[in-house]
C-alpha cells in the first residue's frame, strides 16, 4: 500500500499549479542570479566565477533553506487534507498500515519539490552559456558540484524540514502550527548566523545550523579564489557531523509521528448552529434597500460618479485581499524576505562596515526587487481570469458598470500588494539595523529609494502585466510575454542595448552619496518616470477598451467592440497620452543623444581599445613633471559647473630634449583653453581625449614652461 499511496500523492502534486510556480521561481533566481548582478541570492558572486563550485553550492544551500517554505506547504496538509475534506472514513476503513500511510504521504509531499528544486541547477548551467557572459568569469562544465551539493545539502535539508513539519501539522492536526514553525525556525536561524562572526562561536553554530549553511561558511573562509572556482568541500568533521545530527533528528521526528499518530476520527465538536430560513425581509439600512411584510422592496439606482468610485473601492478591496490570503502570495512573500535576510548576513568582503540605509537599499535591490516581479507576472494572470476561472464570469460581466471598474480595481491591487511586499523588504532591513546597533534610519531615503524608485517600476510593470492578459486573451500566453519582458530586459542591456527610451519602465542607474543624495541623477529618473508613465496610461486605456466581457473572446469580436468603444472621450485621452510620450521622448533624447554625447558599452570598451592601440607606443615617452601649480577653481554645486584658471609649472627632469607634450583631458574641452606659448596642436583625437602639443623650443633638461589654464566644465542637461 505504500507505493499506492505515494504514487497517488505524488501525481496530485504535479497536478497543482503551486508546484510549477515554485520551480519556476527557482530557475528565475538561479539564472538571474548567475547571468547578471542585478539579482542576488545568498549575496554578491564577488571576484570568483560566476559559475565557480563554490557558487553553486552557496546558491543551492540558501535555495534549499528557503525551500523549506515550499516543502511546509506541501507537507503540512498531507494527512489533514483527508479530515478537512471529510474522506479519512475512506482511508481508516481500508487494510492501510499506519507507517505505510504517513510515510506515503510525507515523501509524496516532498519528492516533487526536491525535483523542483533540482531544477535549479539547470537555470545556473543555462546562465552560464549566455553569450554575453565574460568568458574569464566562466569555468569548464563539472556536473559534480550540482551532484555534491544535491546529495550533501538539497535533499537532506529538504527530508529534515519536511519530516519536522510533517510531525508538527500531524499531530497537532493543525497545519498553521506547522507555519508558526517555519517563522521560529528562521528566526532562530537569523540569530544563529549573527554569532558566526564570533570566533569562540563559529564552531558549535556550524553545528546547530538546520541547511549547513553556516558549517560550508565557515570550512570555505580562507579559501582562495582558485580553490573557489573548483574545489569542493570534504564531506567530513563539522560538515559530517551536522548532516548526521540533523538527519538524525528528522528520523526522530518521523518515529515521534508514527508512534504518536492515531488512525481514528477526530472529535467534531463546536459546531456552527444552522441559519435561521429567509423570510423575505431585509434589516433596516441594509444596501439601501427596505421593506415591511408583505410589500415589494423599494431600491433606487444611483449611476453618478460617488457611485463609480465607491463601487471601484469595493472591487479593489475585495481583489486586493484575493492576493494577501492566498498561499502562493505568502510563500513568495516569505521566500523573499529569507533571502534577503539571509544577504544581510552575508559579508564576502570580509570586513565590517555599519548598515548604512543606502547599503540597506542596494541589498533589496539585488535580493529581493524579484518577488515583486514575480507577484506582479502570477497575479496579474490571476486577477483577470478569476472570475471566468470559478465561472461567474457571466454574471460578473453583466452588471452595470464601466470597464475602467474591474481594469482599474486590478491593477490598483497589484499596486497594493507591492507597496505591501516592498515594506516588508524595508521592516526587514530597519529590524537589522536595530540588531547591529545602528539607529540612524534615514526614512526620507528609504522612502525616495523604495517608494519612489523601486516601486514607481513596479506600479508600471503591473500595468503592462494587465495589458499583456487583456490583449493575448490567454493567461498562459501573458504570463509568457511577461516572462519574456523580464528576461528581455537583462538580455537587452548585455549586448549592449542599455538605452532606457526602449527599455520599459526602466530609468538610468543611481548612485546615492551622503553628499548630494541622488544629485545629478534625479532629474533623469523623474524624466523617464514621466515618459514611461505616459507610455503606461495608453496601455490602460487600451487594456480597457479592450477588457473581455461575454463569452465570444473571439479576435473578431473584441475587434468590434474596440473601434465601438473607442469614442470622442477615450480616443482624445489615448491621443493625449500617445502625444505627451513622444514629447516627453524627444526631450529625453535631446539630453542624452544631443546635448551629451551617448557612448554605449561596447562603444566604450572599443574607444579604450583603440586607445591603447594607437597611443600604447608612447607609454615610454620622455614628459616634463608637473612641479608648481597656481589654479584658481571656483565650484557651482547647483548648476553642477567648475571654472578653473591658472597655470601649471612643467619641467623637463629627464635627460632628453622633449619636443611634445602629451595631455589626456576630457574630449569636451576646447583646445583653445590650454595655453601653451609658442606651442601648436599635432593631434587631437576627441574620440579618446588624447592630444600632443608641438613645444618651440624644445624643452632642454633642467628647463620649464608654463601651462595656461582657462577651463570651464559643466553639464549640460541629464545623461
Amino acid at each position: 500500500m505504500f507505493m499506492e499511496i505515494l504514487r497517488f500523492e505524488i501525481a496530485y502534486r504535479f497536478r497543482r499549479p503551486l508546484l510549477y510556480v515554485f520551480a519556476a521561481i527557482l530557475l528565475l533566481m538561479t539564472f538571474g542570479a548567475v547571468s547578471t548582478d542585478s539579482v542576488m541570492l545568498g549575496g554578491p558572486i564577488g571576484n570568483v566565477a560566476r559559475n565557480a563550485s563554490y557558487v553553486i553550492v552557496n546558491m543551492l544551500i540558501v535555495l534549499s533553506s528557503i525551500g523549506l517554505l515550499f516543502v511546509t506547504i506541501f507537507v503540512a496538509p498531507a494527512v489533514n487534507r483527508d479530515h478537512e475534506e471529510n474522506i479519512q472514513e475512506l482511508f481508516f476503513s481500508t487494510p492501510i498500515g499506519k507507517h505505510a500511510y504517513l510515510l506515503g504521504r510525507y515523501l509524496g509531499s516532498t519528492i516533487p519539490v526536491i525535483l523542483a528544486m533540482l531544477l535549479s541547477c539547470l537555470g545556473i548551467w543555462l546562465a552560464s552559456v549566455m553569450p554575453w557572459q565574460d568568458p574569464d568569469r566562466i569555468v569548464p562544465f563539472s556536473a559534480w558540484p550540482y551532484i555534491y551539493s544535491a546529495a550533501v545539502f538539497v535533499i537532506p535539508n529538504l527530508l529534515v524540514a519536511g519530516a519536522i513539519f510533517f510531525s508538527i501539522a500531524t499531530l497537532t492536526r493543525k497545519s498553521i502550527y506547522a507555519y508558526v514553525g517555519v517563522i521560529s525556525l528562521f528566526a532562530l536561524w537569523g540569530i544563529g548566523l549573527a554569532f558566526v562572526g564570533d570566533l569562540e562561536q563559529q564552531s558549535l553554530m556550524s553545528i546547530l545550523d538546520p541547511f549547513g549553511w553556516s558549517t560550508f561558511r565557515v570550512m570555505t573562509r580562507y579559501w582562495t579564489i582558485a580553490e573557489r572556482n573548483t574545489g569542493i568541500l570534504p564531506f567530513g568533521g563539522l560538515l559530517f557531523l551536522n548532516r548526521m545530527i540533523w538527519l538524525s533528528i528528522a528520523a526522530a521526528a518521523m518515529i515521534l509521528t508514527n508512534v504518536k499518530y492515531r488512525m481514528a476520527l477526530a472529535a467534531e465538536s463546536g459546531k456552527s448552529p444552522a441559519p435561521a430560513p429567509f423570510d423575505g425581509t431585509a434589516a433596516d439600512g441594509a444596501g439601501g434597500i427596505s421593506a415591511e411584510p408583505g410589500t415589494s422592496p423599494r431600491f433606487s439606482l444611483d449611476y453618478g460618479g460617488r457611485a463609480r468610485f465607491n463601487q471601484y473601492l469595493h472591487q479593489a478591496a475585495i481583489e486586493t485581499g484575493s492576493i494577501l490570503t492566498s498561499i502562493p502570495f505568502i510563500v513568495i512573500l516569505m521566500f523573499g524576505a529569507a533571502n534577503l535576510v539571509a544577504s544581510l548576513f552575508i559579508n564576502p568582503e570580509g570586513t565590517t562596515s555599519l548598515p548604512l540605509t543606502q547599503q540597506m537599499l542596494r541589498l533589496i535591490e539585488g535580493s529581493f526587487e524579484l518577488m515583486p516581479w514575480l507577484v506582479i507576472i502570477i497575479f496579474g494572470a490571476e486577477l483577470v481570469w478569476r472570475e471566468k476561472k470559478v465561472r461567474i464570469s457571466g454574471m460578473t460581466d453583466a452588471l452595470p458598470i464601466p470597464n475602467w471598474i474591474p481594469l482599474a480595481s486590478k491593477m490598483s491591487a497589484l499596486f497594493a500588494v507591492s507597496f505591501i511586499m516592498i515594506t516588508v523588504a524595508m521592516t526587514c532591513t530597519v529590524t537589522f539595523q536595530i540588531f547591529k546597533g545602528y539607529f540612524h534610519f534615514e526614512p526620507l531615503l528609504y522612502f525616495k529609494g523604495l517608494f519612489l524608485i523601486m516601486l514607481g517600476e513596479l506600479l508600471l510593470l503591473s500595468v503592462l502585466s494587465i495589458f499583456f492578459q487583456v490583449i493575448s486573451g490567454n493567461r498562459y500566453v501573458g504570463i509568457l510575454l511577461m516572462v519574456l519582458v523580464f528576461v528581455g530586459l537583462d538580455v537587452m542591456r548585455e549586448m549592449g542595448y542599455d538605452h532606457r527610451l526602449y527599455l520599459y519602465a526602466q530609468s538610468p542607474s543611481t548612485t546615492y552619496s551622503d553628499m548630494n543624495g541622488y544629485g545629478p541623477f534625479t532629474a533623469a529618473i523623474f524624466w523617464y518616470r514621466v515618459y514611461w508613465t505616459f507610455f503606461a496610461a495608453g496601455l490602460a486605456i487600451v487594456s480597457s477598451l479592450a477588457w473581455m466581457r461575454g463569452t465570444d473572446a473571439g479576435m473578431a469580436t473584441r475587434l468590434r467592440l474596440f473601434r465601438a468603444r473607442l469614442t470622442g472621450g477615450s480616443a482624445a485621452a489615448l491621443a493625449a497620452a500617445s502625444i505627451l510620450f513622444v514629447v516627453t521622448g524627444s526631450w529625453i533624447y535631446y539630453n542624452t543623444n544631443v546635448l551629451n554625447e551617448r557612448v554605449t558599452r561596447d562603444g566604450d570598451r572599443s574607444r579604450r581599445a583603440l586607445y591603447e592601440k594607437q597611443y600604447k607606443k608612447f607609454e615610454t615617452a620622455a614628459q616634463p613633471r608637473v612641479v608648481a601649480a597656481d589654479l584658481r577653481v571656483d565650484i557651482f554645486p547647483d548648476s553642477r559647473r567648475v571654472e578653473i584658471g591658472g597655470s601649471l609649472t612643467l619641467v623637463n627632469k629627464t635627460g632628453r630634449v622633449i619636443d611634445t607634450l602629451h595631455v589626456n583631458i576630457e574630449n569636451e574641452v576646447d583646445p583653445a583653453n590650454l595655453n601653451l606659448p609658442g606651442g601648436g596642436i599635432l593631434l587631437d583625437d576627441r574620440d579618446t581625449g588624447y592630444r600632443i602639443y608641438r613645444l618651440d623650443p624644445p624643452l632642454a633638461p633642467g628647463d620649464s614652461i608654463v601651462l595656461g589654464l582657462d577651463l570651464t566644465i559643466g553639464a549640460r542637461g541629464f545623461r
